[in-house]
């Protein structure tokens, strides 16, 4: 991970067996990150001890967990990394372990929650290639198939139909998520981009829409002989609706002062990751342009593929999730890296199907927080995640007097009223950002722990 800084383990070396946990769980204490068992009732947990200055005054002194409570203890040293599985009782499982030394990136959940993509990275430097090996992880009995080459660029890999894999970067492939086999599959989109000698047209990402067998693809448009970065950063972005057959059904682009997402130092089109609810809107990442910026910023939008347009939303938004035509997005004033507060709120659309801002379900103050707002991924200090039940899971990055915590809330909605708690957190400090991979259907949350 990025800003690595070395820290001293306090403790004796027989700490690290707690790793396999079956339910356990832990506070910490500011005085020397030593863990304090919630059973242990043989010594009193001083609650000034506890720093989480930005959890909201209010939960934090309604809620125990807001004061420091773990799902899983640090593992830091071992080089080892672990699949979590945490259930609504707080009880924690290992679900698989990795060889020490190699390095994993956590990827999608499969859609019935029985197996999760994995990138492994192709050299043991964490920079390592560009391209990572494929590893599909069995939930149930822990057993790893791993591809032969490394294939796969990060956070492009999605879950089709029928127990396939695909990846769409540029190209698009799709792969046997038993043994990772090719599998032939026509699209017809290639073939505008196979018959560019220009470049103009460039695949940046896809998602399979199981509610109507569908593939939903952002491609870049570059401007013709654009080489100047003023000229790349404002390619097009087009969206297509793809049938199964691999026909192009419809494609329209984003509206107007809305473009594709570049690298900023080369204008080269970024990988998407792309959502689709039973509504047919899509989410995905676009750039534009803030007040006084010659570069552009990374947005979050939704597209409603049906119509083909926009959806018009009141703010702007870092990132979100969406779920039967509800939008749940966050905000940050101002919109920079460098912000000010940050908001989760829920839009919901009118009888016209106009949306507006129904409530803002959580706030809260920058505490020197930064998110980087120039790319389609980055976006480690916030990310939502869909329980089952229509609830959110809330994984916000704090900074803590020297600790760093990846807070975990649980939105709730009753009557309605939303409402967020604090349910546990996960080790954030610079080599120890532990990556959520989602929540399964039976309502566990599902994790990676890195070094």
């Amino acid at each position: 991970m990025k800003c690595r800084r070395d820290w001293v383990k306090y403790g004796c070396a027989s700490l690290l067996t707690v790793l396999v946990l079956t339910a356990a769980c832990g506070r910490v204490i500011d005085s020397g990150e030593e863990y304090v068992p919630i059973s242990d009732t043989s010594r009193t947990i001083d609650q000034t001890s506890y720093a989480f200055a930005s959890v909201d005054p209010t939960v934090q002194a309604a809620s125990m967990e807001a004061l420091g409570e773990f799902f899983v203890q640090y593992n830091e040293s071992t080089n080892i990394q672990r699949v979590y599985a945490t259930d609504s009782a707080g009880a924690t499982v290992t679900s698989a372990e990795f060889p020490a030394g190699e390095k994993y990136v956590a990827g999608p959940l499969s859609p019935d929650s029985t197996k999760l993509f994995l990138y492994k990275k192709a050299g043991t430097d964490a920079g390592g290639s560009d391209h990572c090996f494929g590893v599909i992880l069995d939930m149930a009995t822990g057993v790893k198939t791993i591809s032969s080459t490394p294939m796969f660029a990060l956070d492009t890999v999605c879950w089709a139909g029928n127990d396939l894999l695909f990846t769409a970067n540029r190209q698009i492939m799709f792969f046997s998520a038993v043994d990772f086999s090719s599998v032939d599959k026509y699209f017809e989109i290639t073939s505008l981009v196979a018959n560019d000698p220009d470049g103009k047209y460039i695949i940046t990402g896809m998602t399979y829409d199981r509610n109507t067998d569908q593939y939903i693809a952002s491609i870049a448009e570059k401007i013709p002989g654009a080489g100047e970065l003023s000229d790349l950063y404002k390619t097009k972005l087009m969206i297509a609706v793809i049938d199964n057959l691999g026909r192009t059904a419809k494609t329209f682009y984003a509206k107007d002062g809305l473009y594709s997402p570049v690298d900023i130092s080369s204008g080269a089109p970024l990988i998407q990751a792309i959502q689709i609810d039973s509504t047919r809107n899509a989410a995905l990442y676009s750039a534009l342009f803030t007040p006084d910026s010659e570069e552009p910023s990374t947005c979050w939008i939704v597209v409603n593929t049906s119509s083909g347009s926009t959806v018009s939303l009141p703010q702007t938004l870092r990132t979100g999730i969406i779920r039967g035509g509800w939008i749940y997005g966050i905000t940050m004033d101002p919109y920079s890296a460098w912000w000010t507060s940050m908001s989760v709120n829920l839009y919901t659309p009118s009888t016209q199907g106009k949306y507006s801002l129904k409530s803002t379900i959580l706030t809260q103050p920058a505490e020197n927080r930064y998110i980087p707002i120039t790319g389609t991924t980055e976006n480690n200090t916030y990310e939502l995640f869909l329980y089952p039940d229509g609830n959110l899971l809330l994984k916000a990055y704090h900074t803590e007097s020297g600790y760093s915590r990846m807070i975990l809330y649980r939105i709730i909605f009753n009557a309605d009223i939303p409402a967020a708690e604090v349910i546990g957190a996960l080790p954030a400090k610079s080599s120890m950002k532990y990556m959520v991979a989602g929540v399964d259907l039976s309502g566990k949350i599902i994790y990676l722990s890195d070094y």
